[in-house]
């Protein structure tokens, strides 16, 4: 299945066979627009009815993801777009380098966020740690 661009934001709804050319979207959103929001109430529901929604949290990482982290990209962690990024293209060698700067300006604004809430490191590496191994099942 080849990934494609999104030419209309009605296209995301049709069966990859029905799209021209066929193929996957992949998508990454950090922020929507008050206009947007009937589009991802519509995603939401259609994702929920189909079983792709990823309902609660993600499982923590297990010994064996743990280690394989721990020897691509050590145990240190930088709550710094630079070091996130970095860990990323490591991590997830196959992801398109555009797609990774978009998920590092989301992550830069969580982490930003998580600061402000005076959440200490530990979170903010065991929270990166458990998207980037649930990213690379």
């Amino acid at each position: 299945m080849n990934r494609i661009p999104l030419k209309k934001l009605d296209d995301f709804f049709l069966s990859p066979t029905e799209r021209v050319p066929a193929g996957a979207f992949g998508v990454y959103m950090s922020g929507a627009a008050p206009s947007e929001w009937p589009l991802l109430g519509r995603y939401a529901a259609e994702a929920v009815a189909s079983g792709a929604a990823v309902s609660g949290r993600p499982a923590n990482p297990d010994e064996a993801a743990l280690n394989r982290w721990s020897q691509k990209i050590g145990d240190g962690f930088e709550p710094e777009r630079g070091w996130m990024l970095s860990a990323m293209r490591k991590w997830l060698p196959e992801l398109p380098a555009q797609t990774a700067e978009a998920m590092a300006d989301g992550l830069e604004a969580s982490v930003r966020a998580l600061q402000a809430a005076r959440k200490p490191q530990t979170v903010l590496r065991s929270g990166f740690l458990k998207l980037m191994c649930w990213l690379n099942v």
